[in-house]
């Protein structure tokens, strides 16, 4: 999620499903051909050209020497817009898998090259801002975090001071990524990019000449057959599965080499890599998903605050408070369940809320020895509520009530687990300042700050009826995020299969036959014996 900023990125995936729905990018490689492709590289010089050193394929640019007039006499803007959405599915879909299994480690982004020598007012004309706008919307959108670096080389002095007013416009993490270079370059790009991969036009000793230029070859692992066979054999189980929804036969059609049956099953490995990652962001996506929805549908209880929030400390017990609100003229019992009981203490984890009231709930962490990794905690609870009986008291709890099959209706809410930084030490400015206020209107007793005006506010927030419309996204999200984590165990498996079959078939092929050592030793035998026979 970009800037780990859930709304922002829930809306951004919806808006990208729509886009490639509406504008039928999955069909876009069979139904658009552009051949008009050669024309536009030479009033428009860009290409992928191979790889860095650490395997990411290179794309260039030489901006300066944009035509635009040129281009839009051999294209149109919709059509060049549409060529740069394919040439984005091919390095999803071919390049980057390409790179990943020639570089045996996941690949996904871009080294990217722009040489702005020549650059001048004719290259920021009402035309090329419009396709450039076009083009930038398309990535920024629906393929951001593809960009690994950027590399301005050729940048005189006028570049640099427009430089100095788009950057302002730029935020850090993109800037990170960025640099000016003049025109002496060339050192900083053999840090990351061999010569070889280097046209000479940018200082390198690659000419492509065989297919006109650097910038028409797309030059990259892509190219290599066998590895495209193997993306292609990827690609192939798994539009085969999106669209027949069936269990298929995995077959071998031909003999393989064990030097492709090799190179295949390494792919699949780093195909199953990749699935597994992108199955556990799904899911972790979908938990906080439902932990959103839930915000605005619970009827029963309000729940104060919406995560347990734990400022962590090494060797140290840590608690953290939960306030339940009954929102109803009933009885309504809870009951609270975690992913990691051993870990945790709740008090009390069952209990009634009676009509209008409140009731704290206290969850303590027992004393961790190791910190965790980055800081991040895996563990989720449950709250579930119900409505009961007036007169029902904590002792009558029972499992039966919270019991679904039985057909309670009963309310359930995921609460996450975030660790926070220690609390430093209130200054007396601050101390000061605090007086008068409520004990949970400023700093709790465990040091969780801001939390009740962070719980109050997402409350007021779920009441209003724009929030409710947003729990309809929700939960419309959280339906295709199923159907899309569903999807991608499927193919997991699929793969799982395909690659324990072909490992089976390398055993075969290993196993099958007279071993080469068998051939030796028999040799040998019957050099020796050969000796013998002679000396008796």
């Amino acid at each position: 999620m970009r800037d780990f900023n859930f709304a922002e990125a829930k809306e951004m995936f919806l808006n990208y499903l729509k886009w490639r729905e509406e504008y039928r990018v999955d069909a876009i490689h069979k139904e658009f051909k552009f051949e008009e492709h050669e024309r536009v590289k030479k009033c428009y010089p860009h290409g992928f050209h191979g790889v860095d050193r650490n395997g990411r394929p290179i794309y260039i640019e030489r901006i300066g020497m944009i035509d635009v007039n040129q281009l839009l006499q051999v294209t149109t803007v919709e059509r060049f817009v549409r060529y740069h959405v394919s040439e984005q599915e091919k390095t999803l879909k071919l390049r980057y898998p390409s790179c990943s299994i020639a570089a045996k480690t996941h690949v996904a982004s871009t080294t990217t090259i722009l040489d702005v020598q020549g650059v001048g007012l004719a290259n920021f004309s009402k035309p090329a801002r419009y396709i450039f706008m076009e083009i930038q919307k398309i990535d920024s959108c629906y393929y951001p975090e593809t960009m690994h670096r950027l590399f301005i080389v050729n940048a005189g002095s006028g570049f640099r001071m427009l430089w100095k007013v788009v950057k302002a416009f730029l935020d850090a993490r993109t800037l990170a990524k960025i640099k000016v270079l003049g025109y002496n370059y060339l050192n900083e790009l053999l840090e990351v990019i061999d010569l070889s991969c280097l046209p000479t036009f940018l200082g390198g000793n690659c000419t492509c000449d065989d297919y006109g230029g650097c910038l028409l070859s797309d030059k990259g692992p892509w190219n290599d057959p066998d590895i495209a066979e193997i993306v292609q054999a990827i690609t192939t189980t798994t539009d085969e599965e999106n669209n027949n929804g069936e269990e298929d036969h995995i077959e071998t059609t031909a003999p393989q080499s064990a030097l492709a049956r090799n190179m295949k099953i390494r792919g699949l490995e780093t195909a199953l890599a990749d699935t597994k990652k992108k199955i556990e962001a799904l899911e972790d996506l979908l938990d906080q998903t439902k932990i959103l929805g839930t915000m605005s549908t619970g009827d029963l209880l309000s729940i104060d605050p919406l995560e347990l929030k734990f400022p962590f400390e090494l060797k140290k017990q840590i608690s953290c408070s939960l306030q339940l609100s009954n929102k109803t003229d009933s009885y309504v019992a809870f009951k609270v369940k975690t992913t990691n009981p051993k870990k945790y203490c709740v008090r009390p984890n069952t209990g009634v809320v009676l009509p209008r009231s409140t009731c704290d709930v206290i969850v303590t962490m027992q004393a961790q020895k190791e910190a965790p990794a980055d800081m991040q905690c895996k563990d989720k609870f449950l709250l579930q509520s119900v409505k009961v009986n007036d007169g029902v008291a904590a002792k009558d709890i029972n499992a039966e009530m919270f019991n679904k099959e039985a057909g309670h209706i009963v309310e359930e809410c995921k609460l996450r687990v975030v660790y926070v930084s220690p609390p430093q030490p209130p200054s007396p400015v601050a101390e000061g300042s605090e007086e008068g206020s409520s004990p949970r209107g400023s700093v709790t007793e465990n040091g969780n700050s801001n939390g009740a005006e962070f719980s109050n506010a997402a409350r007021a927030l779920a009441d209003r009826p724009e929030f409710q419309e947003k729990s309809l996204e929700a939960k419309a999200l959280i339906s295709r995020l199923t159907e899309e984590k569903n999807n991608a165990v499927q193919q997991n498996n699929k793969l799982r299969q395909e690659l324990e079959l072909l490992r089976r078939e390398s055993s075969k092929s290993s196993s099958g036959g007279i071993s080469i050592m068998f051939v030796i030793f028999i040799g040998l035998l019957g050099i020796i014996l050969g000796y013998l026979m002679k000396r008796t």
